[in-house]
């Protein structure tokens, strides 16, 4: 094969030059201006949004990092419940208060105590209470009085309803708690039981009547009253 009389890449023109030139000048261009923006960006302060942060010199120190109370206003109701629990609570530690743990029915009275009878005031007049047991506000009554009287009258016993001959004629229903407090605050007052025959706080007059209505009939509620008086030690009936 002969040889051509040309180069294959020969261009006499010099078209594909210039095409070159124009190709890597503006490469050269671009590359410029990306290394212009990345150098620009290297040396420009950026634009941040502003966080309000403290600076050095305030931030905080050793001491602003304990827990201070916090200063809350109470609620006005809040603030007198408290208030009225302190106020009972110092009551209650000043107050004497005997309060049975049993009912009066399992409690064991108080003995009656060794002194000799109580004599009879003869500068004023006999102070006499009466207790019941139906008002509990009748052993509060006789907390506060007690130091002032000579007598107490208890409703502590009433006759029988019933008819059965072999029952006793006498019912007691003696308080326990207000015996004891008598006994032991103030040995020296005279305990004197009531017999009533009360029902429906009418006078029932035909069942006393019963009751004394024979000889048989009047021993035993003779005994009755006389046995409950000596058992329990109280100064009459």
């Amino acid at each position: 094969m002969a040889a051509p009389d040309n180069p294959v890449f020969y261009d006499p023109a010099g078209r594909r030059w210039r095409r070159v030139r124009r190709t890597w000048l503006a490469l050269a261009v671009v590359a410029t201006a990306v290394a212009a923006v990345f150098i620009a960006s290297v040396l420009a302060n950026p634009l941040l949004p502003r966080l309000n942060l403290r600076p050095v010199a305030s931030l905080p120190r050793p001491k602003d990092l304990k827990p201070k109370p916090l200063n809350i206003n109470p609620n006005p109701t809040e603030q007198k419940a408290k208030q009225s629990r302190e106020e009972l609570k110092r009551a209650l530690a000043t107050t004497k208060r005997v309060v049975p743990s049993k009912r009066p029915s399992e409690m064991t009275p108080a003995p009656p105590p060794q002194i000799p009878p109580p004599a009879v005031p003869s500068s004023r007049p006999l102070a006499i209470g009466f207790y019941i047991n139906w008002d509990e506000s009748s052993y509060a009554s006789l907390e506060r009085n007690l130091d002032h009287l000579d007598w107490v009258i208890a409703e502590w016993s009433h006759l029988r309803t019933s008819t059965d001959a072999s029952a006793s004629p006498l019912v007691t229903d003696v308080d326990i708690p207000a015996l004891n407090l008598i006994r032991e605050t103030r040995p020296q007052v005279r305990i004197i039981p009531m017999v009533q025959n009360l029902i429906d706080e009418k006078w029932n007059h035909e069942l006393l009547a019963r009751w004394v209505a024979d000889e048989q009939s009047r021993q035993r509620l003779i005994g009755a009253i006389t046995t409950f008086v000596e058992d329990n030690k109280f100064g009459g009936v």
